[in-house]
């Protein structure tokens, strides 16, 4: 009785349909939509009020088909931020694939970081929320492949260096971390970036933050002959 009132409560009192293969106009909505819209959701509300009530509601379709989908709210962050990771994998590989120097190479790749965590404010919360803080199956798999792909971009970006004579060693999972720590919280901490300037961060400001981080990681901070 008290499962069957939680799951009453979940769903705003409403019969639930069962967990089945979605029919009729359900089934227009599609499995990759229904975490584009969770994405345009989290851009203006907290992790905290995600469910799978709102977003039912939001694709205008039966909570059911959100469960038959993703089985819960933490199946379909998992989802979410898998999808997230692989898209920006991808576009960071492909700057670093690039013909040209490695000052080039890294500005393109912190640039597109910073633009993705602008376009996806609710990225870093939801992989703390989901993967760093969960011990679930799906957290370690995504949480794995995760450290996999920045290791190898890494990786590939120092190789490359050192064979043209431009970059010398270094640890490439700090290397890693260094990038995706310095974008991250320039987004995450934008209102503190605001109140030091006295202005709002806007794309130019994305474009400086870039050209100094590839000056000071490539040419530190001591003085110049």
């Amino acid at each position: 009785m008290a499962r069957m009132a939680k799951e009453n409560s979940e769903s705003g009192g409403e019969r639930k349909r069962g967990k089945g293969r979605p029919s009729g106009a359900e089934a227009a909505v599609g499995r990759n939509r229904i975490p584009e819209l969770t994405a345009e959701f989290l851009k203006t509300h907290p992790v905290s009020e995600l469910s799978t009530v709102n977003i039912a509601k939001v694709a205008g379709v039966d909570p059911a088909l959100v469960r038959y989908y993703f089985g819960s709210k933490n199946g379909l962050l998992a989802e979410l931020i898998s999808k997230s990771t692989g898209e920006r994998t991808a576009l960071s590989l492909r700057y670093l694939s690039d013909a040209g120097t490695a000052d080039k190479k890294l500005k393109q790749r912190v640039r597109s970081v910073l633009q993705a965590n602008v376009d996806s404010p609710y990225y870093h919360e939801v992989m703390v929320a989901r993967i760093f803080n969960a011990d679930d199956d799906a957290a370690r798999a995504i949480l794995n492949d995760l450290a996999q792909r920045g290791l190898y971009l890494a990786e590939k970006f120092m190789a490359d260096g050192e064979r043209s004579g431009e970059l010398r060693a270094v640890d490439p999972a700090f290397f890693h971390m260094l990038v995706v720590g310095a974008c991250s919280f320039f987004v995450t901490g934008r209102p503190l970036q605001e109140a030091m300037r006295g202005r709002k961060v806007n794309d130019r400001t994305l474009d400086a933050f870039a050209e100094f981080f590839v000056d000071v990681v490539l040419n530190g901070l001591k003085p110049r002959p």
